[in-house]
């Protein structure tokens, strides 16, 4: 799916929770570009969007909201509040409400006005997340041209209650927002800083699969060191939190499997080339299904995990974690909340992973 595609499912999706009367008018085709142009950082012309869009429909208030993060970028901060207001207001529960929190309360220092001083944003203070890029925000690798998407702080409920007994207990984990690649890493930017291509599927933008843990992790301990950022695999907590979108949905995104996945009664039993099928909410592709994605963390119960984060690195470790599905799995294996895992030297043809990437 194409960004634009992507991002007018957001907004339409997300829109829809704001309870305004859909009948009265659109300004979505506006909001959706005025997303698109904060993300091209065109600040003013993503205000001019908002605005347009907004004479349509005033109470969307996630329109509100992007209307102030375009504001804020241009210092325009008297405006910026003005809209975080009036986007709380609006829908004092919704998805955006606690991100409007926060920035209200960086921006009036030591008075929240109409802010509940209690509410603080995940894994730090409010005016850390308050520095934080938009919600799905690309930025890219320079040496590979590899993509990834900003994905926010915020709290989840990890696991099932009606899973697999190793997805059991559900517990609330909150943690701080990263980029996780938007596509599972390629064959052609396997082999741009390996010099080789292990997969079984030949194509340079198939996914990269046969790749045991050990070798993911050289992967990534190799692009770190080239292109000196912090490149990582990323943590079980982080892979199903960004799969989420933040939501608490049964697959990885909005839709059915066929919709999302690559997966056995679609899949034609091989891989695909990455970004076919649609983003979640955050602009992530194929999260659910194409192939299992290996994590950082040791493949250890729930009882006494992390609710930081953080990977899960001490008990057994003889086996390392994977997640997602792949192609050759039923609709239970790419459900958000399904764990797999295997010997860290484990390769197979339906086996590859992501990365991540920590800010400074």
């Amino acid at each position: 799916m194409k960004a634009r595609e992507w991002l007018n499912v957001t907004l339409i999706a997300l829109a829809s929770l704001t309870c305004h009367d859909a009948g009265a008018g659109s300004g979505r085709a506006d909001f959706a570009a005025g997303f698109e142009l904060i993300k091209a950082g065109e600040l003013q012309a993503a205000v001019a969007k908002f605005q347009t869009g907004l004479k349509v429909e005033p109470t969307n208030a996630l329109a509100h909201f992007y209307l102030a993060e375009a504001y804020r970028g241009l210092q325009r901060i008297d405006e910026a509040k003005s809209h975080y207001q009036k986007s709380l207001d609006l829908d004092p529960s919704g998805p955006v409400a606690q991100d409007a929190k926060a920035r209200l309360a960086q921006l009036v220092p030591g008075k929240a006005d109409r802010v509940t001083s209690s509410e603080t944003a995940a894994g730090g203070s409010q005016a850390g997340k308050s520095a934080e890029p938009a919600p799905g925000s690309l930025w890219t690798e320079p040496t590979t041209g590899m993509e990834f998407v900003w994905v926010p702080s915020g709290c989840f409920v990890m696991g099932s209650g009606d899973g697999d007994i190793d997805e059991r207990p559900p517990h609330k984990v909150c943690l701080k927002g990263f980029y996780l690649g938007r596509y599972e890493v390629t064959q052609a930017q396997y082999q741009e800083i390996t010099g080789k291509d292990p997969s079984f599927y030949k194509g340079p933008n198939l996914p990269v699969e046969q790749v045991s843990w050990d070798e993911a992790k050289s992967f990534v301990g190799a692009l770190a060191n080239r292109s000196n950022e912090r490149i990582r695999l990323p943590s079980e907590a982080e892979w199903e939190y960004a799969c989420r979108g933040g939501e608490q949905s049964e697959l990885c995104g909005r839709g059915s499997a066929d919709d999302l996945a690559w997966y056995r009664p679609n899949s034609g039993m091989t891989t695909h080339s990455v970004g076919q099928k649609r983003a979640n909410a955050w602009g992530l592709h194929d999260m659910s299904g194409n192939v299992w994605e290996w994590v950082e963390d040791c493949y250890n119960s729930y009882q006494g995990a992390p609710t930081d984060g953080s990977a899960s690195i001490t008990g057994d470790c003889s086996r390392r974690m994977f997640r997602g599905g792949g192609w050759y799995n039923s609709p239970a294996s790419v459900r958000s909340a399904t764990r797999g895992g295997f010997e860290p030297s484990y390769r197979n043809n339906d086996l590859g992973f992501r990365v991540a990437r920590t800010l400074p």
